[in-house]
Parts: C-alpha cells; sequence; structure tokens
C-alpha cells in the first residue's frame, strides 16, 4: 500500500501544474525531474537492504552466541582435564 501512495505522489508531483512549483520554491524545495522520471525507483528498494542487514545481524548474533557457548563449555572440559 505505501509503494502505491508512493509511486502515486510521484506520479502527481511529475504532472503538477506550475503554481505548484512557485508554492515547493517559497518553502525552499525544488522539484527533481530526473528522480521522477526514473521509472525504475521504488520505496521498497530502499526497505529491502535494510531488512536484508537486519537479518544478517540476527544470524550473526546467534552463531556468535553459540560459539560463544561452545568456548565456554570447551574451557570447562579443558579445566576438568588439566
Amino acid at each position: 500500500m505505501a509503494e502505491l501512495a508512493y509511486q502515486r505522489t510521484r506520479d502527481f508531483l511529475r504532472h503538477a501544474p506550475l503554481s505548484l512549483t512557485s508554492k515547493l520554491a517559497r518553502h525552499g524545495i525544488e522539484r527533481n525531474m530526473a528522480v521522477l522520471m526514473d521509472t525504475d525507483r521504488s520505496l521498497l528498494e530502499q526497505v529491502a537492504p535494510k531488512a536484508a542487514l537486519a537479518s544478517t545481524s540476527a544470524r550473526l548474533r546467534a552463531s556468535m552466541s553459540r560459539l560463544r557457548a561452545s568456548l565456554d563449555q570447551l574451557e570447562h572440559l579443558t579445566a576438568m582435564r588439566g
């Protein structure tokens, strides 16, 4: 749903009348037509890498936790033999 809203907003800004340009300019905002005309832009492409990074971080934390537990166990076994 957010992607649809994003694309509709981009479409509106692409085809907005010149009067909108002057209103935006009063607030220091310009329309970047190169970005608005880029048909490959997607809200989802901005979100996906962050989600992938979060997933990778979670797997790394789980791996580190298992490694820590294994090393603790090895240390305990070595101390018992030593």
